[in-house]
């Protein structure tokens, strides 16, 4: 799961996969509202979930994310 998500985070955000620290915070990597919600609609697609707009807005880092996927079990 974790490499699928950095996959999906290089491809977009168009950053070495030696640079990407899942512990970052996405305002570190300079990423903005908007393009953090077209990241997370690509999370939702590729993993098959719905991530809510209130679960969304405690997602700062790649572990965030991948916290909240394993809640699914994926």
């Amino acid at each position: 799961m974790k490499e699928r998500l950095k996959h999906i985070f290089c491809d977009m955000f168009v950053i070495d996969s030696d640079d990407v620290y899942f512990s970052r915070s996405f305002k570190q990597y300079d990423i903005d509202s908007l393009d953090f919600t077209e990241f997370l609609l690509m999370v939702e697609d590729e993993f098959d979930v719905d991530i809510d707009d209130k679960d969304a807005e405690r997602l700062k880092t790649l572990d965030d994310i991948v916290q909240y996927l394993e809640e699914f079990e994926l």
